[in-house]
């Protein structure tokens, strides 16, 4: 009897356990900030620290260095990142896939800095984008005519890069 009680009780632990793990999950950072994650650990050097706030223990990423979220009553979620800012930051890096991924951003200015290779894919895909600023970096290989798809766009600087070839023609099909 002791024996099935023993198995009992180890059991109830168990699944207490596994139980305090899945809430712990459930209230950890939101995907804007993991995503954001991707990008600080793309960074190859940081020496101002302008990342150093960034962690995933928190909630949102939202009282992070550099990024904005929406506010109650904007158009934004609330919580949701709608700006990543680090002009000026000395940071040497490239552009993850993923920062094209967060699905509120409005403005992404990574000017002044270090930035290598080239911009990925998926920052064409950020349909609310509406400042693109990635000026004064090393950004490399040719602008694709997936910029067109960027219809929200007001201001795009590329400016002081070694970028090549032809600028795309569906530049001239963005609306603003």
């Amino acid at each position: 009897m002791s024996s099935i009680s023993f198995h009992l009780h180890l059991w109830l632990k168990i699944l207490a356990f596994l139980l305090l793990l899945c809430i712990d999950q459930s209230f950890g950072l939101n995907t804007d900030g993991i995503l954001l994650l991707s990008f600080k650990y793309s960074v190859l050097s940081d020496p101002l620290g302008v990342l150093a706030s960034w962690s995933y223990f928190d909630d949102t990423p939202c009282s992070w260095n550099g990024v904005t979220c929406g506010t109650p009553g904007s158009s934004a979620a609330y919580d949701r990142v709608t700006a990543l800012s680090l002009p000026n930051s000395q940071l040497l890096a490239s552009i993850p896939t993923d920062i094209g991924m967060i699905q509120h951003l409005q403005n992404l200015d990574l000017s002044n800095n270090s930035i290598n290779g080239s911009i990925p894919s998926s920052v064409y895909n950020a349909s609310q984008l509406l400042k693109l600023d990635l000026s004064n970096n090393l950004i490399s290989g040719e602008l694709p005519e997936l910029v067109g798809g960027l219809k929200s766009l007001q201001f795009l600087n590329l400016s002081d890069n070694a970028l090549a070839g032809k600028l795309p023609g569906s530049l001239t099909s963005l609306n603003n």
